[in-house]
């Protein structure tokens, strides 16, 4: 600084920023003057100064959660977590927790911010997904979870929260958040039916088989989904019996439509059975008719489900009719005598 006449004050203004990943905390700091002038003794002025500051964090932490409004049963799908610093300071040592829904299993997850370490998930099913003593700068930190849903999971609402159990040297504003989809029983349904024999004879029986095949992805619950057959019976035939339906409600087995009483999984066939007889005098007798109707499969309505393939929702069968007559002659004489 030079010389320095007696009495002479020369203010030296120093500027600092605290660093943002500082602790709260009281602060010192020192000044001190030398020269090689010899200091009078004893020394009347000091030669050192100290001035504290109180240092405040300020990192409030809000946390919000998305995921997607709708799925199936036996999806993946993402959770998306974030937790958004909106003061200056980092967050030291916060920590958040997501447990995982029913029925999901974890797959994987990935982060930014504050979240692209320290994040772990605990090996449970389904689990739950820590992110433990992380620091959480200014601005937005992302995590996304991947999960997939069980093919046997209920429909209704899947409900999942995300909470900052701790904002370390933070603060909390918005602690918990949660994200609500509901889950449909999404299952391509496939209807096939067959009759025996074929050809038909008039005035005998004719049997049909009716399948319907769960494609997936869902295993679809009873009271999901229900088969039809029209016309029923069919034209110029009567129900021989009842309907054969294990696993359907088919209004005592006299009529369609069967509503499933049974659970369908995914891979998995169920059948409905029924005979009638074809009437002898069967389009009035004449050659080149047959017997048609068209079995379907539907979502019931009302049903947390969906159908992802609509073509394979019918079965038309036209069969054939035949005439068979057993006919018998005989012949007698007379004898004439002349």
């Amino acid at each position: 600084l030079g010389v320095k006449p007696v009495f002479k004050v020369d203010p030296i203004t120093i500027v600092a920023q605290a660093s943002a990943n500082l602790a709260s905390g009281v602060r010192t700091n020192t000044a001190i003057v030398a020269s090689n002038t010899q200091e009078p003794t004893p020394n009347v002025f000091p030669n050192t100064a100290s001035v504290q500051q109180n240092l405040q964090v300020n990192a409030p932490l809000s946390i919000t959660k998305a995921g997607p409004a709708t799925v199936c049963a036996g999806d993946t799908f993402t959770y998306h977590i974030t937790v958004n610093n909106g003061g200056s300071s980092t967050a030291l040592n916060a920590t958040i927790s997501d447990p995982l829904p029913a029925n999901t299993t974890f797959l994987n997850l990935s982060g930014t911010g504050g979240f692209t370490t320290g994040c772990t998930h605990n090996g449970g099913t389904p689990g739950t997904v820590t992110c433990a003593s992380v620091d959480i700068p200014s601005g937005l930190s992302t995590l996304d979870i991947t999960v997939k849903l069980a093919q046997t999971a209920p429909s209704g609402p899947l409900a999942n929260t995300a909470t900052i159990t701790s904002a370390g040297t933070g603060t909390i504003a918005v602690g918990t958040s949660t994200t609500t989809a509901t889950v449909n029983h999404c299952a391509d349904l496939q209807i096939t039916k067959t009759a025996d024999p074929n050809p038909a004879v008039a005035g005998q029986d004719l049997n049909y088989t009716i399948t319907v095949k769960n494609n997936g992805p869902s295993d679809i619950s009873a009271g999901e989904f229900v088969v039809n057959d029209a016309p029923f019976p069919p034209t110029g035939t009567t129900l021989k019996g009842t309907i054969s339906a294990a696993g359907f409600s088919c209004n005592g087995g006299t009529t369609f439509p069967c509503t499933a009483t049974a659970t369908l999984p995914v891979g998995a066939t169920t059948t409905i059975k029924f005979t009638v007889t074809v009437n002898s005098n069967f389009n009035n007798g004449q050659p080149g008719g047959c017997v048609s109707n068209t079995a379907s499969v539907a979502i019931a309505g009302g049903a947390n489900a969906v159908d992802s393939n609509s073509a394979n929702n019918s079965s038309t069968i036209c069969t054939p009719v035949v005439f068979s007559a057993d006919l018998a002659i005989a012949k007698s004489a007379v004898p004439v005598v002349d």
